[in-house]
């Protein structure tokens, strides 16, 4: 019996790796944020989501050379229009 290929992002690290650091990222800020540090805490979600974007960026230009537009699109156009604007954080 074969076991099912765990996902990957296009450039081979496991998508769990990715979720991990998102997850990891909302802790590390949400404490920064509590005590009282707010520009770290946007520092750390702003790399976060420029991790999380490289990986998504990748998977939407591979399925969009096998002629494949998702909602993926969207995704990765919201997440970068955050990061230009500096909206990555709900610290005002």
């Amino acid at each position: 019996m074969r076991w099912p290929r765990r996902p990957r992002t296009p450039e081979g690290v496991p998508a769990r790796w990715i979720a991990a650091l998102a997850l990891l990222a909302i802790g590390v800020g949400g404490a920064c944020a509590l005590a009282g540090a707010d520009a770290a805490a946007s520092a750390v979600w702003s790399i976060a989501v420029a991790v999380a974007l490289v990986a998504l960026a990748a998977t939407v230009v591979r399925a969009l050379l096998r002629g494949r537009v998702g909602v993926d699109v969207i995704a990765l156009l919201a997440m970068a229009g955050a990061l230009a604007v500096g909206e990555c954080s709900p610290v005002p």
